[in-house]
Parts: structure tokens; sequence; C-alpha cells
């Protein structure tokens, strides 16, 4: 069935359809901050199995830099920061100056120009019924939220992993990378 989805660029409506669930982050904080509330996606199972063939396929097509750690397996925010005070520790004790920068992307996600993010997949040579496919998805979502007892249906967009995210930075890792400052 998958390979029929690949093939076709097309995904049946069942796989297209999500419930967004609010989570209280702090129960005894201010339940009216829009803050104080996480969002959780419900799909069926099967749409769970269907995203996790489509990120296999994305992640062994496409070059991972050795220094990204969000969305890689067996990295973590963690091993990241042992590696930046590892860095900083070697190049002070030889009485050199440490500049650094940190960007917060968490926001971002929610304002990338997912068109853009699919011509970086194929230019990236991630295989085009791939990017066919997570298009049409994209295109075709249907996100209804559950509050309490009541449910509503909306039209907006999401994509189905956040991986999807670090493609439009990779160039960019690996500018930085090399660049010898």
């Amino acid at each position: 069935m998958f390979s029929w989805f690949l093939k076709v660029g097309a995904l049946l409506a069942k796989f297209t359809e999500s419930t967004i669930v609010p989570l209280v982050k702090v129960k005894c904080g201010d339940l009216s901050d829009v803050e104080n509330y996480r969002a959780i996606m419900i799909s069926n199972a099967i749409t769970k199995v269907l995203e996790s063939v489509v990120l296999d396929k994305l992640t062994s097509s496409s070059y991972v830099d050795e220094y990204q750690f969000g969305f890689k397996a067996k990295h973590s925010t963690g091993l990241c920061t042992n590696v930046l005070k590892c860095m900083i520790d070697y190049y002070t004790e030889r009485g050199s100056y440490v500049f650094c920068s940190f960007v917060d992307f968490s926001k971002a996600f929610d304002r990338v120009n997912y068109w853009k993010l699919f011509n970086k997949l194929l230019d990236d040579n991630v295989a085009y019924d791939v990017v066919k496919l997570l298009s049409f998805w994209y295109s075709n979502q249907s996100v209804s939220v559950r509050w309490q007892n009541t449910q509503s249906h909306l039209a907006f967009k999401i994509v189905p992993d956040k991986a999807l995210f670090y493609h439009p930075f990779s160039s960019h890792v690996t500018f930085v990378r090399y660049c010898l400052i």
C-alpha cells in the first residue's frame, strides 16, 4: 500500500486526518495563558507507520553533518552541550578567546515556507516520489481540535514530522563548520 502511495504521490483521506489535543503544562498555572499549553497531534496508527517509512527514506537519502544534534539518532542536547564545553575548555586553556552565537529556532518551524523546503529536499537528492507524497500530504491535511467534549475542524497545514525542518539549514551547518572562524 505504501509503495502505491509513493507511486501515485497521493494518500487516502484517512491518512491526512489528525486531531490536535491541547495539554496543560502546569495545572496550577494560568489556564488562560496559551503558553501554558502544548499540543499533541493524534493520527491513526497506520499513518504513524507511514511517517516512519517516509522519515527513513528522508534520512537515508540525505547528508547529515556530524555536528548536527537535532533529529538524529543517539544525539541529544546534553551531548551537544558537552561538545561545546570541551571546545571552550580547549581554546581557553590555550589563551584564546571564545565567542559563541546561539539561535533559537523554537518558533521557526511554524514559519517555514514548505514549498521552498520541498525544493530543498529535491536539491538534497531526496527521491522525487517522496517529495511529491510529502507535498500532497501537506496540501491535503484535515485537522480538527478537540477541547474537552467539543471537536472543531480547521483548515491549516501541518507537515507530518519535524525532522523535515533540518533540511533548510543543512548547508548552513556545513558552511559554518568549514568557515575557519
